[in-house]
């Protein structure tokens, strides 16, 4: 609006004080930042300093970089998987996503207060080894993936994934150890029942006094026969 733009320069200039950084729009629909300094000699007024600073680019990156934060954030805050910064000069985490109460139930404020030491006291005793020599291994090839169990904060074990990549400086030495962490507890436990039950299957089939033999579906390759099948018809059991 020309009318209120022409008030407020006739309202510094009656105030007489000096102005620093007032944004204002200029025509064009660009933005500029006003600067005003009333010039006196002998306490005595005898003109007036005006800088103006065209800050439309600056705006627009400004406003660029606030929607890549807002998308960044809300995809840190909706993944399922934990995403994490780890320091490694410090020895802590700098950043930790709000996943972390639902993988391990403890929240990012509390996993970040902790030492590396007490989060390899949260992994299970049996993993610790493989999990430390995991870490020496990635902070040398940059990348790498390790599975463990961890102390859920209600005393049970899960299984995790933890996918890391490693921040090198120009000295070729790791800053930082980046990652997410998934839980996979879950599909550890189908493996499992999956495994048990092909060993049933297997140990049924070994027993019992009739051919078993089983094809694939796909192109009938034989996956399993047992000691009678091969016996009658004088294969060799794998």
């Amino acid at each position: 609006d020309p009318e209120k733009a022409a008030e407020r320069i006739r309202e510094i200039i009656s105030e007489g004080k000096p102005v620093r950084g007032e944004e204002f729009r200029m025509n064009g629909g660009r933005s500029a930042l006003r600067n005003f300094v009333p010039l006196l000699i002998d306490q005595t007024r005898k003109g007036r300093l005006w800088v103006h600073i065209d800050i439309t680019d600056l705006k627009r990156i400004e406003n660029s970089l606030r929607l890549s934060e807002q998308k960044i954030s809300s995809i840190l805050n909706n993944s399922l998987d934990v995403i994490y910064r780890f320091n490694l000069h410090s020895g802590k985490y700098e950043y930790i996503s709000p996943a972390s109460e639902h993988v391990i139930g403890y929240k990012p404020q509390e996993l970040i207060a902790l030492t590396s030491d007490d989060t390899i006291k949260m992994i299970h005793p049996d993993d610790r080894e493989s999990f430390r020599d995991n870490l020496l291994l990635i902070e040398k090839t940059g990348y790498g993936q390790v599975e463990y169990r961890q102390l859920h904060k209600n005393g049970e074990y899960r299984w995790l994934s933890n996918n890391m990549s490693v921040t090198f400086d120009d000295c070729r030495q790791p800053v930082y150890r980046d990652g997410n962490i998934r839980d996979i507890t879950e599909q550890r436990r189908a493996q499992q029942i999956l495994l048990e039950s092909e060993e049933r299957f297997r140990t049924i089939a070994e027993t019992v006094p009739v051919l078993v033999c089983v094809t694939s579906l796909e192109d009938n390759t034989v996956l399993f026969t047992n000691e009678v099948n091969n016996k009658s018809f004088g294969f060799k059991g794998e």
